[in-house]
């Protein structure tokens, strides 16, 4: 989004002015500006509006660089942080992480409409390359996310030839940590979709949740069949439609969450006080 005609005069206005004060004003001027706005770096605009969206060679070689610098530094500092994701720390983490990338995507948009860039190298190549790493690490959670739902939710063969099938196992209680390590993953896949389109990974989310979304259908109608046909502990097979509705949360909504567990109820053994696991 370009600054109006007439914001555009008024900062060029007022930054010759400053300069015909103190000829290295201009740096100030800009940093007192960029304190009252939120975010700072979007006093990116009015630089690239003070300089008539110069080039990236006029713009890193004058005065101002800095203030690009600061936000490709920033970046940077974003795809450390996604690539670090603890797996172990919960859904809070997980949307934390997937927020910082939609940060990132925005403030690589904000580099690139406020000057030409070149694209072959300097702060252009870089900013591609920043693009590049992003989709890349969000891509990798993705997988994460498929891999990791499949070993809070294990899933095994059963029958022989054509009649072959997956089918849900139930031969231990869920692992709370498998869990807590899928709905991590979830919570970015879920926080992350506003940010797809612009961060160059859409295709990569839209396989991902219809993958899930599949994985889960399957599971829990296979889960409750056996629930009824009793082939597995009622309580195992409880314990984990009550993990699977947990993974619903993030795969879908609060809503599908609840008809999962209404459904878990059926599979409710008569010995309430026998548990496994708390989800």
């Amino acid at each position: 989004m370009r600054l109006r005609a007439d914001v555009s005069a008024g900062a060029r206005l007022a930054f010759k002015d400053a300069v015909a004060i103190d000829e290295d004003a201009g740096p100030r001027f800009f940093e007192i500006l960029a304190a009252h706005l939120v975010p700072p770096w979007m006093v990116l605009r009015v630089i690239s509006a003070v300089m008539d969206k110069s080039n990236e060679r006029y713009l890193h070689d004058s005065e101002l660089g800095g203030f690009a610098e600061r936000v490709l530094a920033a970046i940077d500092d974003v795809i450390k942080a996604v690539g670090k994701l603890d797996l172990d720390a919960g859904p809070a983490a997980g949307r934390a992480a997937a927020r910082r990338v939609g940060l990132a995507t925005e403030q690589n948009f904000e580099l690139e409409v406020c000057m030409e860039l070149y694209k072959d190298h300097g702060w252009g190549k870089r900013i591609f390359e920043q693009k590049k790493a992003l989709a890349g690490l969000v891509e990798r959670i993705l997988k994460d996310a498929e891999k990791l739902t499949g070993q809070a939710l294990p899933i095994g063969a059963s029958g022989f030839g054509k009649t072959r099938k997956s089918t849900p196992r139930f031969d231990q209680p869920p692992e709370p940590r498998a869990v807590t390590r899928a709905v991590t993953t979830l919570a970015f896949v879920q926080e992350v979709r506003p940010f797809a389109g612009p961060g160059g990974f859409s295709a990569a989310h839209t396989k991902t949740l219809e993958t899930l979304n599949a994985s889960l259908d399957h599971y829990v109608e296979e889960a409750v069949d056996i629930a009824r046909t009793g082939h597995a502990d009622p309580h195992l097979v409880q314990a984990y439609l009550l993990a699977a509705a947990e993974l619903a949360r993030f795969i879908r909504d609060e809503q599908a969450a609840d008809l999962i567990r209404r459904r878990a109820a059926t599979a409710k053994p008569d010995e309430p006080d026998k548990q496994y696991v708390e989800i």
